[in-house]
Parts: C-alpha cells; sequence; structure tokens
C-alpha cells in the first residue's frame, strides 16, 4: 500500500495544531462546538471561528474569552464553500481540524490527529470515522465515512495511503467526514482549490485535491460526531442535479489523476486488492447510480468480478438502465 516508508516525526518535535469553525446563524450548536474542540486531551494551539451570520455575537466572545480564540465576523455572506475554503486559509497554525458548527469532536480527536500527522507529516489529509447521533435518541453506533478505506482494524494505527490509492478512492465515494480530519496548510497554501456548487461532491472534490500530491494518513477509530438532521440536505438541492454534480466531480477526479501521472484503472485494481468484496461493491454502487457508461466500461473491471457486478445491478432503479449495464458483460 506503502510506495516509500512513512516519515515519522520525534516525539517531543512540536506540532502548531489548530481548530476552525465555520458558522452562520446557528449560536447554541456553535457554542457546543466550540466546547468539545476544547475539551480535549491534546488542547488545540488556536481555536478560529469564521462566523458568516448577520450579527456579531459579542457574547460569545465573552463567554470563550479563556480559550485560544480568533473569533472573525463577516456579515457580507459568501456561500457555504467559500465559507470554508477562508475558514481552512484562516488559522495561523501548521495543521488545522476542521469542525462544522452542528457537529462534535470526541475529546481524543486531536491527540488522534496529532499521531497521523506524525506519521506522514507531509501528507495534504488527515482522517478519522465519525459516528452519527440525533439529538432525540442519541449515537447510532455504526461509523461513516470509514467503509471503503484499505483498513479493517476498528483501532489501527495511522496508515499513509499513496496518491494514487486516495485518489482512487475518491473516484467512487466521499471517504474523508469533513468533521473527522485534519489539514496541511503547507499544502493547502500551494493548492488552488477549485470549487463545485453542492456541498457533497464539494467534500469530495477539495479533499481529492489536497491530497493529490501527498497523500492522505487514516487512522481507523472513530473520533468525532455526526449529527443527523434535516437541515442536513437543502430542499433545493434535486437528485438529478445532485447526481449530475457527482458525475462532473467523478470526471474531475479521473482528470486529476491523469494529469499526476496516476493510472485509474491500475489504481482501482490496487485499491480493490486491499479492501473487501463487501466495500468493493458498496463503492461500485456509487458509481453505477451515476449513470457514466464510459466509466463504467473502464472503471467497474477492476473493481469487480462478474459475480460481484450481478449483485450490484439491483441498485439501479430503471429497468432500461439496469438492461443498458447488464450489457456491459466484462
Amino acid at each position: 500500500m506503502n510506495s516509500t516508508p512513512p516519515v515519522h516525526l520525534g516525539s517531543t518535535d512540536r506540532i502548531s495544531l489548530g481548530v476552525t469553525i465555520p458558522t452562520m446563524n446557528r449560536p447554541e450548536l456553535l457554542r457546543a462546538a466550540l466546547r468539545s474542540a476544547w475539551d480535549q486531551r491534546r488542547k488545540p494551539d488556536e481555536i478560529y471561528v469564521l462566523d458568516n451570520s448577520a450579527e456579531r455575537d459579542a457574547a460569545l466572545e465573552e463567554e470563550f474569552r479563556h480559550l485560544p480564540l480568533r473569533y472573525i465576523h463577516r456579515s457580507e455572506r459568501v456561500g457555504v464553500e467559500k465559507a470554508f475554503d477562508l475558514a481552512l486559509r484562516g488559522p495561523e497554525t501548521d495543521y488545522v481540524c476542521l469542525l462544522e458548527d452542528d457537529n462534535l469532536f470526541g475529546v481524543d480527536h486531536l491527540a488522534t490527529m496529532e499521531e497521523a500527522i506524525r506519521c506522514r507529516p507531509a501528507a495534504g489529509v488527515f482522517g478519522s470515522a465519525a459516528y452519527v447521533f440525533r439529538k432525540e435518541t442519541g449515537p447510532l453506533h455504526h461509523p461513516i465515512f470509514a467503509a471503503c478505506w484499505p483498513t479493517t482494524a476498528p483501532a489501527a494505527a495511522p496508515s499513509w495511503l499513496e496518491p494514487g490509492i486516495v485518489l482512487a478512492t475518491h473516484i467512487y465515494s466521499v471517504p474523508f467526514a469533513a468533521s473527522a480530519l485534519a489539514i496541511n496548510r503547507a499544502v493547502l497554501k500551494s493548492t488552488e482549490l477549485e470549487l463545485t456548487k453542492i456541498r457533497g461532491p464539494q467534500d469530495r472534490w477539495r479533499w481529492a485535491q489536497l491530497a493529490a500530491k501527498t497523500g492522505a494518513v487514516y487512522v481507523g477509530r472513530a473520533t468525532a460526531w455526526y449529527r443527523l438532521h434535516e437541515s442536513n440536505i437543502s430542499s433545493d438541492i434535486t437528485k438529478v442535479q445532485w447526481r449530475h454534480e457527482n458525475r462532473e466531480v467523478t470526471r474531475r477526479v479521473v482528470q486529476l489523476m491523469e494529469a499526476n501521472g496516476l493510472d485509474p484503472v491500475e489504481n482501482t485494481r490496487q485499491l480493490s486488492a486491499l479492501i473487501t468484496p463487501a466495500a468493493r461493491e458498496f463503492l461500485a454502487g456509487f458509481l453505477i447510480r451515476q449513470r457514466m457508461l464510459d466509466y463504467l466500461t473502464r472503471l467497474l473491471p477492476p473493481l469487480l468480478d462478474k459475480a460481484s457486478f450481478a449483485q450490484c445491478l439491483p441498485l439501479i432503479p430503471s429497468l432500461a438502465w439496469r438492461e443498458r449495464f447488464g450489457k456491459l458483460g466484462f
């Protein structure tokens, strides 16, 4: 899986690690996020809040004055993706953990991210898994954004994934949870991120761009909490629009691989050899739902065998499309 040995930082080398929180009009959720960012076994060196609300929250600055908090209020509406970009670039630390205002860190999240950074400090992205929870019912005990990575141990040590494997995974899914990762700001500074229009595909595209040169480090432990509620999905995003944006990002990721001398087919084959049959079917289902015959003919054969492909066909809701996919015949 690793083409070169990891480059470890010494245990006494200083790592500057911050937290950034983009927010808008959710003061109570923001306060809960801030408390989780500070209640860490490894304290953050800086907490940066970019508030895009209409009014400045002066009470928050007073309430959290004991924190290394830098609160930036920007009343001019910039949009979710631009706000994320500004929030990631705002802190002055070498590495920064993103925390969406409606999610929470577990107490070991920053310690886990530091462990991942020490494994491969030049990597672009460092991530872990996250648990889903609802306010009404409490935790839903299944990790998300974790099944597709080539790791099976529930408490795995940090594992460096080379760029080809990382980008191959991004072809098929959104492998990182935004509130369960850290960014190398040196890589971010040297990367002119291209933005898309819809949140889910944008997450996939953003992390792919940052991992394209130096790969990513993944830790197979759930260290963050993802809040599931109705506002996670915008009502004005149609399924057709969502599928279109996902198709566009898939094309961009494949083109990014080719621009960096990485073969999408060969790296898909390597990824397939590292993950379980269930994970391969999960990734194939993501691609199949995009209805991209040109990519399916290239990328499904190295990911699935014929038997697994047959099991994926029922995922396609349209009989006409199932017949078209069924004629691929690999």
